[in-house]
């Protein structure tokens, strides 16, 4: 990536002017830095949890907890997490892209695949400075491991750190809105269609879950009865 490429006035744009910026993006360029902000925007969010995710204490000894989760265990998985999100990112790129041009097809929407890509790509990049936030709240002021079975510890816990909580809430509104902007321009409709879009595609995840939650037990049933 060039250095024009990096002083892009798009990045900053597309927070505040989602449909004119990605209109013009699709409309040079579809695949341009599609993966490379994917790749990016998966890094970072797993970096994000991996220093927010804490084990579930599963009992506390006077003021140590005991996690359920060992910490070289829970080590371990936070590494996996940041080394599978940007390929997994890719992959989920393209299933949604795929899902969304259908789902808004039956809704009236005109984009292509690569479009619809274009519009996921390019609306990560709030996703980004959502996550950078997560990560810098995570390393100056980590949420504390909450007892396993116990609510009571956990919502004194939430309730401590309800600033950090609400601010992320906020972004995560903030995201949505920029993503349903940029997939309904891509569509060419209004970005309460493209919400139903995004309905339409949840449930298509929706269901694969619960046809995979009825099926693995029963063939579990099968091969080892």
């Amino acid at each position: 990536m060039d250095f024009a490429k990096l002083t892009d006035i798009n990045y900053a744009r597309i927070l505040i002017r989602p449909r004119t910026t990605i209109r013009a993006i699709v409309d040079r360029d579809p695949r341009d830095r599609v993966i490379v902000l994917v790749v990016i925007s998966g890094f970072v969010s797993a970096l994000a949890l991996a220093v927010q995710s804490r084990s579930p204490a599963a009992f506390m000894i006077g003021t140590r907890t005991i996690p359920v989760i060992a910490a070289t265990t829970m080590r371990k998985i936070r590494i996996a997490q940041i080394v599978a999100a940007p390929v997994l990112a890719v992959v989920f790129l393209y299933i949604n892209g795929a899902l969304l041009r259908w789902a808004g097809g039956l809704l009236g929407g005109a984009a292509k695949s690569v479009e619809v890509r274009a519009a996921l790509g390019w609306s990560s990049i709030p996703s980004m400075l959502s996550a950078l936030f997560m990560l810098v709240a995570g390393l100056i002021d980590p949420v504390p491991a909450f007892v396993a079975g116990d609510p009571h510890r956990a919502i004194a816990m939430l309730a401590s750190h309800w600033p950090h909580l609400a601010v992320i809430e906020a972004l995560t509104v903030y995201v949505l809105v920029i993503t349903l902007k940029c997939i309904g321009e891509v569509h060419g409709f209004s970005a309460w269609r493209a919400l139903g879009a995004l309905a339409i595609e949840i449930g298509v995840w929706a269901g694969c879950a619960i046809v995979l939650a009825i099926t693995v037990p029963l063939v579990a049933v099968f091969l080892f009865r």
